[in-house]
């Protein structure tokens, strides 16, 4: 099997998995680690805020607080920050390669945030110990991925007579807080790469702030929100956009690549 955590590799992981993957090496930069662990994947998972895997955390039970809290406190700051790449451990690249065949086995085109999450809670030791307090147990995450898939159905639906409803907008809270949280991103990867590395622990601690607030507004807002429907709505605009492409092409239309991202449900707050 082709070692997974290569970054030559990530061309078939979606856009939200090389985030975590990213920010899972950052992150063992910043506290100076040797090696990038499955610990700093869980908490790339966690930090990212949203993503079928995280969904799937928060769906479960897992007190996500809580595991943050846990994490950081594990890993600590082993070492002073470097700005050589951390290696992968054979432990990570053995949860990166359980990942890979969970993508596979599910017929999934690309490896998504769901299944780094299903990799690390088939760790028999460590972080899959750690999830498996809350149940997040590699069968109980698949049943949870069975459960969503279940609701796509594989025909389109037929067109509807009666205007449709506007789709449930995000709000400009969250998302400035989201647009915020990217450029702290890319500032500290700056300042990691010019090795001010007092700089970049100021950032994180910005940051840290940030992903706090956002995830609480999250919470508020998601409360209010009708899931089912949201999720027929999604659905139904997937359809409409892949019958729109088809007629496109049918017409010679030539259209740019489709994105490849987390599954459609889950780019908006559950």
């Amino acid at each position: 099997m082709p070692d997974a955590s290569h970054p030559d590799h990530r061309q078939q992981w979606t856009d939200r998995a090389r985030k975590v993957a990213t920010f899972a090496e950052q992150d063992a930069r910043t506290r100076g680690q040797e090696h990038v662990l499955p610990k700093n994947y869980l908490l790339a998972l966690l930090e990212e805020g949203e993503g079928f895997g995280w969904d799937l955390m928060r769906l479960i039970g897992v007190p996500l607080d809580q595991l943050r809290e846990e994490l950081n406190r594990e890993l600590g700051h082993p070492g002073e920050p470097t700005n050589l790449a951390p290696a992968a451990t054979p432990h990570l690249t053995h949860m990166l390669q359980v990942a890979h065949a969970e993508s596979i086995a599910m017929g999934a085109e690309h490896l998504g945030t769901e299944h780094i999450l299903l990799g690390l809670a088939a760790d028999g030791s460590g972080v899959g110990q750690t999830l498996a307090r809350w149940h997040a147990t590699p069968d109980r995450i698949r049943a949870e991925i069975h459960g969503f898939l279940t609701l796509i159905p594989h025909e389109c639906p037929p067109p509807r007579e009666q205007p449709v409803e506007p789709p449930i907008a995000v709000p400009n809270d969250i998302r400035e807080l989201g647009e915020r949280i990217d450029r702290l991103r890319k500032e500290k990867e700056i300042a990691v790469d010019n090795q001010d590395f007092e700089a970049a622990a100021q950032i994180r601690g910005a940051e840290k702030d940030l992903l706090a607030q956002r995830a609480g507004r999250i919470r508020e807002w998601s409360s209010q929100i009708d899931i089912l429907a949201l999720v027929q709505e999604l659905v139904t605009l997937r359809h409409q956009i892949a019958r729109l492409r088809r007629l496109a092409v049918t017409q010679g239309v030539a259209l740019p690549a489709e994105a490849h991202d987390a599954r459609p449900v889950t780019e908006a707050p559950s």
